[in-house]
């Protein structure tokens, strides 16, 4: 009088020889018994199983063109995840860096750079499986606030018609003049501590002044 007992997809469900059938994911699966005697007497019957977790088994972190390099100031970079499986109940994570004083990120993946240095971005996910992933993110070009104090560094007269006047109780080594969209129009080193801009359009641009190893920006507007 025994049977076989069998289902016709063991990701959803799987059964034991004793027809105890055990669920793995979401979805409806046949169950079937056939008879061992060789008469091939069967029956089946579908069961409908909701309520399950299923967990993710991978997860990877990834941005645009794998630019782990943050080089302007300010600038964000954007991570993204591809995990597996697809159908698992939550694929989403929880972003962290291990140094905030160097960079954030959002719970979207948005890394803000803050200062100079190498910061380690994570994520791993929320459903508990303990699925992680991380990639170091290299930061230069930032403005460290601490070592560039922008009420040593005086620019005037702004707006202007020709010269501007830079003074500072800093050694400014570089300078660079970019319009906003984000174009660099002049650059090079400051000989004394004026700048003659006869030779740009009228408009609005951003100066931009290296002291020591950070640069620090002001907004300066041509008449």
């Amino acid at each position: 009088t025994s049977v076989n007992w069998s289902v016709d997809n063991n990701t959803i469900a799987t059964i034991s020889a004793n027809g105890v059938l055990t669920a793995k994911a979401n979805g409806i699966v046949k169950v079937k018994a056939i008879a061992n005697d060789g008469s091939l007497k069967a029956d089946s019957m579908n069961i409908t199983i909701t309520g399950q977790i299923i967990q993710l088994t991978s997860v990877k972190i990834f941005t645009q063109g794998n630019i782990l390099v943050i080089s302007e100031a300010d600038e964000t970079l954007n991570f993204f995840t591809n995990v597996l499986p697809k159908n698992a109940t939550d694929t989403s994570v929880n972003w962290s860096v291990d140094n905030n004083t160097i960079a954030t990120i959002s719970n979207a993946g948005v890394l803000t750079a803050k200062a100079n240095g190498t910061v380690k971005v994570k994520a791993i996910a929320n459903d508990g499986s303990g699925k992680a992933d991380s990639a170091n993110v290299v930061i230069t070009n930032q403005t460290n606030i601490k070592e560039i104090n922008k009420s040593k560094i005086r620019i005037y007269p702004i707006p202007t018609n020709n010269i501007i006047y830079i003074e500072s109780q800093m050694e400014i080594n570089e300078f660079k003049i970019s319009n906003l969209l984000g174009q660099i129009v002049e650059n090079g080193y400051l000989e004394s501590n004026q700048k003659d801009l006869q030779q740009l359009a009228n408009g609005v641009y951003f100066l931009e002044l290296k002291i020591n190893d950070y640069w620090a920006k002001f907004k300066i507007i041509k008449n």
